[in-house]
């Protein structure tokens, strides 16, 4: 088969947009007041999970501002929150994921079809302990008014918009990095068939807009890696798509331990955004020969006339530099 086999498309045409049907109705919102009830344990439980990590991380490493991965769970979603999170010195925008079928309750519903499941959006925020005070500070407004198109200063408005959607809020923790991605079945198969071999994995760090924090981070891990016996194999840094990742091999014994208990040190390091399984590979030095092809198509100029057919931009990255302006 050819490695760019040639592709045919039909002639174009022009159509009408077609109708995509009615779905389901608005999302039933609580009131701000119910906001504040529902969500006040949830808000004291976070005050205290991010203190007491804090005190972690300064005793093991003084003379560093602790930052955390805050994770706030909305029903449907907020246009330019990132925006407004940028506006708040100490936040750090990280990302968001569209989640589908959140179970109904008594505060969030359809409100056409009450029993159908809902959509929302998790937005991940890098944070240290003052910007956090600074949300908490909004909260405490939202909660306390009776304006529920109270403003806020400064473009941050849209936390307003959060508070009102939202259904969870939390730390990213030992469960977001390594239960929730099949790592610790793949390295209890690992250990049943071979308990003896250095056992390889992939550690994908918080992409951070800051070098000194990236390098910061990599260096974090890695020595975290170092203290269990393990080894770090190579580090991969791709700004385009907003991706550092390092891939590592602990002894097998390092491993057991994580599985009887993931709550160590590297699980818990804030640097860390998932744990990985990987198969066996090999690596080479330089670019493959489709990586070189990358610098030469940004070069090309844009083209000209009527388009053809549309690319999509999305994921895992929109609005990718290679597609900017095309």
């Amino acid at each position: 088969m050819p490695e760019r086999p040639l592709l045919l498309f039909p002639m174009p045409e022009s159509a009408d947009r077609s109708n995509l049907g009615g779905g389901g109705g608005r999302p039933h919102l609580p009131t701000h007041h119910r906001q504040g009830e529902r969500l006040a344990p949830k808000f004291t439980q976070l005050q205290e999970a991010v203190r007491s990590r804090n005190v972690e991380i300064q005793q093991a490493m003084t003379g560093i501002d602790p930052e955390q991965v805050l994770v706030m769970e909305t029903i449907g979603s907020v246009e330019d929150f990132a925006n407004a999170v940028k506006r708040i010195d100490g936040f750090e925008w990280m990302g968001e994921f569209e989640i589908d079928e959140i179970g109904p309750d008594q505060d969030f519903f359809d409100e056409k079809h009450p029993e159908k499941g809902l959509t929302g959006r998790l937005y991940m925020i890098m944070t240290n302990q003052r910007a956090l005070d600074e949300m908490l500070s909004m909260w405490r407004r939202y909660t306390d008014q009776d304006d529920q198109k109270l403003k806020f200063a400064g473009g941050l408005t849209k936390f307003r918009d959060v508070f009102l959607r939202l259904k969870d809020i939390r730390r990213w923790d030992v469960q977001d990095r390594l239960l929730d991605t099949g790592a610790i079945d793949a390295w209890r198969e690992d250990l049943e068939h071979d308990g003896d071999r250095l056992i390889r994995f992939e550690v994908e760090l918080w992409f951070r807009s800051s070098k000194e924090k990236r390098s910061q981070n990599s260096a974090a891990v890695a020595s975290l890696i170092q203290q269990l016996g393990g080894h770090v194999l190579a580090e991969s840094l791709h700004e385009g798509i907003a991706y550092h990742g390092i891939l590592a091999e602990l002894p097998a014994n390092a491993i057991q331990a994580v599985v009887d208990n993931p709550n160590t040190e590297l699980v818990k390091c804030d640097s860390v955004m998932f744990f990985r399984p990987v198969g066996q590979m090999l690596a080479g030095e330089g670019l493959l020969e489709d990586e070189a092809v990358y610098s030469d198509f940004e070069e090309r100029s844009l083209p000209d006339g009527e388009p053809v057919i549309a690319i999509l931009d999305g994921l895992p990255l929109a609005n990718h530099r290679l597609l900017n302006g095309r």
